[in-house]
């Protein structure tokens, strides 16, 4: 029979991921608020071992829940099997086309749950999405050398059809760290995040919101705005790199509207919010392959134990998207992985 936002009762079952799948939906744990765009139909039959859902609606999440308080995503497959266990208490099911973003998930081939791994979110910017993001920014290579899982979520999109990172993410951003806390092993002292652009922008977000889980943040292209008070629980690690060319988020700040700060101004922000004091001599280096010479200059304050650092990768003649060579990669990377919270 077919119904709209029908809840279904199912007894309770395990969603329990494989361990060895390069590339992995993440489970969602988010509360729902303002998720929904319009209703979803989808059809429910029984056989003696499963509830099977199905629906021929595309961009689609089953969703499953014990309390009706918190929704977890399970599934965006448009047919979706359900076990049918003995079970003390009742598991409700529903769908939603909007729903919580499901996101990939990319677990090293040698994943190994006795072990514990840092997690880095990789962050699209505005009018991108998660497969463009792992082409600018690629950490396949490096999670297998370097044993950490990484996560390139897709932003909500906007009026205009575009996606990207607004008001209420950091949030969704933090339900999906958790997800990955719960379902695998993650190292809970190295949490990272990084984005380009308006990944950026919400990278920075994420260390003021959450700096009791961020170790550390990456922020490439983008700027936190003049709204948002730079004042953490915990201190948070940032490595800022900004073109000193890039005409879409300037290296001087927006003088215009006075929405966001420039790049040096937002650096002092930091690094006294850091207590990094310490200001350590740096030699330059050569970030963009298609730029003669040593054209990053790197300014490093760290604080009085070294645990701590802000930093600065000024790019010279670089615009708004200055992607790193295989060589920064790697170097951004460890510098990211080297930072413990707390």
């Amino acid at each position: 029979m077919k119904n709209i936002f029908v809840i279904y009762t199912a007894i309770a079952f395990s969603f329990i991921p494989a361990g060895s799948s390069q590339a992995e939906d993440l489970v969602l744990k988010t509360f729902l608020r303002e998720e929904y765009d319009e209703p979803v139909s989808f059809i429910v039959k029984t056989n003696s071992s499963n509830l099977v859902f199905s629906t021929s609606d595309n961009n689609i999440v089953w969703e499953r829940t014990e309390d009706f308080v918190t929704w977890h995503a399970v599934s965006s497959s448009k047919e979706y099997l359900v076990p049918v266990k003995k079970a003390k208490s009742a598991v409700f099911y529903r769908l939603s086309r909007c729903g919580p973003r499901p996101s990939k998930l990319y677990i090293p081939n040698d994943y190994d749950p006795k072990k514990t791994y840092p997690l880095i979110l990789s962050l699209h910017g505005y009018t991108g999405n998660a497969k463009m993001q792992d082409r600018f920014f690629p950490l396949k290579d490096w999670a297998e050398k370097y044993d950490f899982i990484f996560c390139t979520p897709d932003g909500r999109k906007d009026n205009f059809g575009n996606q990207g990172w607004a008001s209420g993410d950091s949030d969704y951003l933090r339900g999906l760290i958790e997800a990955a806390i719960e379902q695998y092993s993650i190292d809970t002292n190295r949490i990272y995040s990084s984005g380009h652009s308006n990944g950026a922008i919400y990278s920075y977000k994420m260390a003021i919101d959450h700096s009791d889980i961020i170790a550390a943040i990456v922020a490439i292209s983008g700027i936190g705005f003049n709204k948002w008070k730079v004042e953490t629980g915990n201190q948070v690690s940032v490595l800022h790199i900004h073109g000193t060319l890039d005409n879409i988020v300037w290296w001087s700040g927006d003088r215009f509207m006075n929405v966001y700060p420039g790049v040096l101004e937002y650096i002092d922000l930091w690094k006294d919010n850091n207590d990094c004091d310490e200001r350590k001599l740096m030699s330059n280096i050569d970030m963009i392959s298609q730029i003669p010479g040593k054209e990053t200059e790197i300014t490093r304050y760290e604080n009085q134990n070294t645990s701590v650092v802000t930093e600065l990768w000024k790019v010279k003649f670089a615009g708004h998207f200055p992607s790193p060579n295989r060589n920064s990669m790697e170097t951004i990377v460890k510098w990211l992985l080297d930072k413990k919270r707390g």
